[in-house]
């Protein structure tokens, strides 16, 4: 029998094997490793990934047997090149290039000329006062970062050859916004990344025309609050989702988001806000989520009556007053989905809020045109409620406490029922309905 030592020894060397085998030298010459992609996912695409980080490379190398090969990813991150010559990549097919981290000075315009299948181009923390103007050569570009960099400006046009580009980041530039920065992506840029560029109010003319947008974050700025009208100009999306974690935002006027299309999803964690009093109309946010997380959050009657009727969620715990202090604002419906109770604020606050009745429907009409959907215990209504822009049904639900809250992840939505009827009629409906359609 081998002992447990004796076999230790044996995985061990396995994985290096294994390891020797995933990294191998790209090239001789060449001080990078190359490996497939299959070997770390085996259902991934069949793939190379080229790494020169941290080589202490001067200049890009080049990968003459790498020409026709299909190439994942070619990270450079972490080097001392200043320089970007011109078909630097030529008769490459790499979907994602990683320049990150080096002290680049010079991009010529053609760098990227002849490269194909480019996707992702990466230029964060490299020192650049301006933007390349490389991206005639780039029209499949879907993620660009230009994060920590010292571009202030951008000119009009810059971005008009990259019509499909989805992802934006500009986070920790010292940014001048103008009304035109963003021409040319309105109707491609989807998320877009303005951390810590010193904004203290939503610079809402540069991005009034950014018609697909639905993802903003905002961290680590100087807003203070959010004002009367403060989303007024923006591109009116429902689902949108606003970050603002980690400003010093103390107050939210009741009429801040007035004019924008609910429900919305909001970040403010790590704040200073007490008070959630700029909800005076639980109908206008509904089936929104707010993040209030690391605010100190007074907890009193008046915001119990707003969360025991589950208009919108809330998330976040109390700081005062004493009694109850951490305790969670409402029950996290993806954490608790049965009839049990559970320890919330919302729970124990009709001891001393008191209350007649507990589980009222707080009966709110759809906010858009020609809907008044509603979705009671017995099911006797219909979802009808479209969203265009997103091109799924959306539900202007209102809920009891015990019925459904809808949240939405990075990833789609998801329905959280702590009562398992109206699902398993769903169900049973959308499965005879499927089977009508193979028949016929």
């Amino acid at each position: 029998m081998m002992s447990s030592a004796n076999w230790c020894m044996v995985l061990f060397t396995w994985a290096l094997i294994g390891a020797a085998q995933a990294y191998r030298r790209c090239h001789p010459k060449v001080p990078c490793r190359c490996l497939n992609s299959r070997h770390f996912d085996p259902e991934a695409e069949d793939a190379m990934i080229i790494d020169c980080s941290r080589r202490g490379l001067l200049t890009i190398p080049i990968f003459p047997s790498l020409v026709n090969v299909k190439i994942q990813r070619i990270v450079l991150t972490g080097n001392r090149i200043h320089e970007v010559l011109g078909r630097q990549f030529v008769g490459l097919n790499v979907s994602e290039i990683y320049l990150d981290n080096n002290p680049i000075t010079k991009i010529e315009v053609d760098a990227f000329q002849g490269v194909e299948g480019l996707k992702t181009l990466v230029f964060t923390g490299c020192n650049m006062t301006r933007i390349p103007r490389v991206f005639e050569y780039t029209p499949d570009l879907i993620d660009l970062s230009l994060a920590r960099n010292h571009i202030r400006n951008i000119t009009p046009g810059f971005f008009k050859h990259l019509t499909k580009l989805h992802f934006l980041d500009l986070s920790r530039n010292p940014l001048a916004f103008a009304e035109d920065m963003f021409r040319g992506l309105e109707e491609s840029l989807k998320d877009l990344k303005l951390n810590g560029v010193g904004l203290t109010e939503i610079p809402t003319a540069a991005l009034a025309k950014l018609r697909r947008l639905d993802n903003l974050e905002l961290q680590d700025n100087g807003f203070k609050g959010l004002y009367n009208h403060t989303f007024v100009g923006l591109p009116r999306n429902r689902f949108t989702h606003y970050i603002f974690d980690n400003n010093n935002i103390r107050y939210i006027a009741p009429d801040a988001f007035h004019g924008h299309p609910m429900p919305i999803y909001l970040d403010l964690h790590e704040n200073r806000i007490k008070k959630v009093d700029f909800i005076k109309d639980p109908c206008f946010f509904q089936a929104s989520i707010i993040h209030l997380h690391g605010n100190p959050i007074h907890c009193d009657c008046s915001l119990y009556n707003l969360t025991k009727h589950r208009q919108l969620m809330l998330h976040g715990d109390c700081m005062t007053p004493r009694k109850w202090r951490r305790l969670p604002l409402m029950e996290e419906p993806e954490v608790h989905t049965s009839h049990d109770s559970v320890h919330t604020f919302t729970t124990v606050a009709s001891e001393t809020c008191g209350d007649d009745e507990p589980y009222k429907k707080y009966d709110c009409p759809c906010k858009e045109s020609g809907n008044h959907v509603h979705v009671h215990d017995h099911g006797d209504e219909d979802f009808e409620s479209h969203d265009p822009h997103h091109g799924h049904e959306m539900s202007c639900a209102t809920y009891d406490i015990a019925l459904p809250s809808l949240e939405r992840s990075g990833s789609g939505s998801r329905l959280s029922f702590s009562g398992m009827t109206l699902l398993v009629a769903l169900v049973v409906y959308t499965q005879v309905a499927l089977v009508a359609g193979v028949q016929s």
